[in-house]
């Protein structure tokens, strides 16, 4: 009799899927693999959007989505406390008998929940191929925050499924998490043991491990990665002792066939139970084991690279250096940075202005350090927003935070702006200059007739208005204002600080309060399913 796929038969498969669940502990594995891959990948995204949108592939019954729904929401709740946070979570799902379990479930949803957000959803039945095709040419369909595969991205081609995730799915800030094996694993080590003789491999079914999705994402341009990894057992006892439904049941899930032990000839059986033999631990009661291990792969845009590679596109005189920074603490750290010019329009005429970017470790979570280079003919114009250091502290860089967008190339157009209306850096006046002037008073009346006069050189393309040598009693008076300004900035700063670690404590109390909620929910939910 040939053997049957166990996925054909969404009945038989659930049926299999609870008795493998009942003899192990891969519930709590995944409920921990959820959890956390779903709090880690909330961590990139920052497209905040209302509704906040999930494309759940391949969801079951859907036990594991409203777990990640309410992990989301919770997320939301816990930093923002005025409104509920809209949700609205697209599942794909071929099985109608699954679907359905979903749309019960979906009903009535736990009031943990609905206290938390306001959750709709979209139902599809079909495949994620189908599904593909059906959106091919619904341009206006908005792109999901958040899209998940929880052991169903075995029965597509990975790498073709994320590519299209990423290229027409996913919005810009957005993640995706894949619940997949890992190479240690058993159910891996299956597939690579008997390739061609089970379904494990076949077209129709891949194991694919955290192993294969990092080479997906490291071959692909603008993608990162990070993963969690959770050990989990199966009890295998009753494999070897008188069959039953249980055992056998069981037995089907592992070999992913329907009904295995009566239609696998004997010699497959028999290699089968040599490996299951092979690779199990034995406890004192004599127990039988097998040691099985998943993880939680989440990929993510790249932003820093796509953030670099869209201002240099527009500011081609920007060149991606690496080199060591020094705070002012004392910390040397290896940074990238975007060093060069700028082309500011003063009075008509373009110039460029000589900057620097350094980007931070976490960018673009953080501001980048910016600062002003003069060459050698050139020197520093202190202003409220240049100091004499160069350094540049626009408005812009306080409030940095990805909920507003913030980006290297939005930033460089600014700056542009701000330089026009104040230049950060002039010409040096040489000794010579200032002899055939015969006066500093004179120079300056002479240059404000036509400012500037000098044509770009070829050196170094930059030539600034020139200004007056100012007297020890305008220094004195400029650096009181500087001082007063600096003094009023730390002030609104000190301020700003203080608001932030309140918040931050409100946070931290909210984000306890939520975790209480999950542990409960996870509770109700192994009871239920229990």
């Amino acid at each position: 009799m040939p053997l049957e796929t166990l996925s054909k038969s969404y009945e038989a498969y659930e049926k299999s899927f609870q008795s493998f669940l009942d003899h192990s502990t891969a519930r709590q594995s995944i409920v921990k693999c959820v959890q956390g891959g779903t709090k880690r990948a909330l961590m990139e995204i920052s497209d905040k959007n209302r509704p906040f949108r999930i494309l759940g592939i391949g969801s079951g019954k859907g036990e594991m989505d409203v777990l990640m729904i309410h992990s989301v929401a919770a997320h939301f709740k816990a930093n923002e406390t005025e409104t509920k946070p809209a949700i609205h979570s697209v599942v794909v799902e071929p099985s109608s008998f699954l679907l359905e379990k979903f749309k019960e479930s979906a009903s009535s949803m736990p009031a943990s929940l609905t206290a938390l957000a306001e959750v709709s959803f979209e139902w599809r039945q079909m495949t994620f191929q189908e599904y593909q095709r059906l959106i091919a040419d619904d341009k206006s369909k908005p792109r999901q925050d958040f899209i998940h595969f929880i052991h169903s991205i075995y029965y597509m081609d990975a790498e073709d499924a994320l590519q299209s995730c990423f290229e027409k799915y996913l919005g810009e800030k957005g993640a995706i998490l894949c619940l997949v094996q890992t190479e240690a694993s058993f159910f891996a080590k299956v597939q690579r043991k008997f390739k061609g003789k089970l379904t494990f491999g076949s077209e129709d079914m891949t194991i694919y491990t955290k192993e294969d999705l990092a080479t997906i994402a490291t071959r692909s341009t603008g993608w990162s990665y990070d993963e969690i990894t959770q050990e989990f057992s199966i009890d295998i006892t009753k494999c070897f002792g008188e069959p039953s439904e249980e055992s056998d049941l069981l037995l089907d899930f592992l070999t992913h066939q329907k009904n295995f032990r009566v239609t696998a000839d004997r010699a497959l059986k028999d290699e089968v139970m040599d490996f299951f033999r092979e690779s199990m631990v034995t406890d004192e009661s004599g127990g039988k084991y097998l040691k099985a291990e998943m993880a939680a792969v989440y990929d993510f845009p790249e932003l820093c690279q796509t953030d670099v590679v869209k201002a240099l596109k527009q500011f081609n005189s920007l060149q991606p250096l690496e080199g060591m920074f020094v705070y002012n603490d004392g910390r040397e750290v290896e940074l990238f940075s975007l060093e060069g010019t700028i082309p500011v329009l003063i009075r008509g005429i373009k110039y460029n202005i000589p900057i620097q970017l350094w980007l931070q470790k976490r960018h673009p979570y953080v501001p980048p350090l910016v600062i002003v280079t003069p060459t050698d003919t050139m020197e520093i114009t202190p202003s409220p927003l240049v100091d004499t250091n160069g350094n540049v502290y626009h408005p812009c860089l306080h409030t940095w935070h990805l909920e507003s967008k913030s980006n290297l190339l939005d930033l460089l157009q600014i700056l542009c702006e701000v330089f026009a209306m104040r230049p950060p850096v002039c010409t040096k006046i040489t000794e010579l200059q200032l002899q055939q002037t015969g006066n500093s008073q004179s120079y300056l009346l002479q240059e404000n007739s036509s400012l500037p006069r000098r044509a770009p050189t070829t050196e170094d393309n930059i030539v600034l208005p020139r200004r007056l040598i100012p007297t020890e009693q305008q220094l004195r008076d400029k650096n009181e204002e500087l001082s007063q300004q600096r003094t009023r900035f730390q002030a609104q700063l000190q301020e700003k600080e203080e608001e932030k670690a309140n918040l931050l404590g409100e946070k931290e109390q909210q984000e306890r309060y939520a975790e209480r909620q999950l542990r409960e929910m996870s509770q109700q939910l192994a009871h239920v399913q229990g």
